[in-house]
């Protein structure tokens, strides 16, 4: 699958990138939020996934989400979050799946399927 990573933490982007690769899919995971705009704003129907991270510095994890959808309907999203509270998931469901920090490679994978 091709996955359009944003994730603003250059420690966290680069290990599920590695994660990622080593699951076999293509990564595109831009540094910052000029370029995960421009990626959501010009490549978003090249996508599959968009793997986002719920409080993306600068815009919400949902904005992003909302302006990837709206150019790639077909496009899956899933929000990570820290944030375990039954309010904060259930809001995050309704705009794809969500996946809990910590999580490891199973549960990267599963949210995948």
């Amino acid at each position: 699958m091709k996955i359009l990573l944003l994730e603003s933490n250059e420690d966290v982007r680069e290990i599920l990138g590695v994660m990622l690769g080593r699951m076999g899919h293509e990564i595109v995971a831009p540094g910052s939020v000029t370029d995960a705009l421009k990626a959501v704003e010009f490549g978003a129907l090249e996508f599959e996934v968009l793997i986002v991270e719920e409080r993306y510095p600068e815009i919400s994890g949902v904005e992003l989400t909302v302006a990837a959808k709206w150019r790639n309907e077909n496009l899956r999203c899933v929000l990570v979050t820290a944030d375990s509270r039954t309010e904060t998931v259930r809001h995050l469901s309704k705009y794809g799946n969500v996946l809990l920090k910590p999580f490891g490679v199973e549960d990267l994978r599963s949210v995948l399927l």
